[in-house]
């Protein structure tokens, strides 16, 4: 769009030397509107936006350069059309920049998040682990008493039978 605005600026600039011929004024008034009509396609085309050259000041009623007072109005609204995109252009970068930190501190958070997660899975498997463990050291136990039980027994009894 900025490029197209500085065309359109540069046809003007043109137009305002005054040995041009009817023809050739015309043909440049011809080529500002076809770009004009570009302009609006492609700002009419964003996604989302309801922008037209008219948003600008870009119009073809604007940027008449038929007369010199016509000439000196269409200079000021293309410099004025000119720095509105720009300073649209400028707010939609911010706003993609801002879009974009966002989207990295999600990425960020749900990495963050992933980690938790499986410190957290880390320590139930550990937590299971040292439960099992317990209970494999008191099965032992019980086995070690029972066969210090059972060893008792048999020596009262070969005590008693001797």
């Amino acid at each position: 769009a900025i490029e197209i605005g500085a065309r359109i600026e540069n046809l003007i600039d043109k137009a305002s030397n005054s040995s041009l011929s009817a023809e050739e004024k015309a043909a440049m008034q011809n080529e500002i509107n076809l770009l004009s009509d570009q302009l609006n396609d492609n700002l009419t085309s964003i996604e989302g936006e309801n922008l037209t050259a008219a948003t600008f000041g870009l119009n073809k009623e604007n940027l008449d350069i038929s007369n010199d007072a016509a000439l000196a109005q269409a200079k000021s609204k293309v410099k004025e059309g000119i720095e509105g995109i720009i300073e649209r252009n400028q707010l939609k970068g911010s706003e993609i920049r801002s879009s974009i930190r966002e989207l990295k501190s999600t990425f960020e958070n749900e990495t963050n998040l992933r980690s938790s997660l499986s410190t957290i899975q880390d320590a139930n498997i550990m937590q299971e682990m040292i439960s099992v463990t317990n209970k494999s050291i008191l099965q032992n136990l019980a086995l070690k008493s029972l066969k210090k039980n059972i060893v008792m027994q048999q020596e009262s009894i070969l005590n008693l039978l001797t």
